[in-house]
């Protein structure tokens, strides 16, 4: 994730994605993530929740985050 960022940042170009404990690397059944706590692990990276539509086709009630979007 930090190269994407780097890249992201560099180039100006946004990041998304669906905070979605489901489909998580940052989860395993050793170690549960609540919703809460990936949401705010995301945001502490610099993600904000976007209101705004996308065609993420995977977990409805996770939302929908953006990082260097303007």
């Amino acid at each position: 994730m930090d190269k994407l960022m780097k890249y992201s940042d560099k180039h100006n170009v946004p990041l998304s994605l669906r905070a979605s404990v489901d489909n998580n690397i940052m989860t395993n059944k050793s170690n549960i993530l609540s919703q809460e706590k990936l949401i705010k692990a995301y945001q502490r990276m610099g993600f904000k929740i976007s209101e705004e539509l996308n065609n993420f086709e995977s977990d409805p009630t996770a939302p929908f985050m953006i990082y260097n979007y303007n």
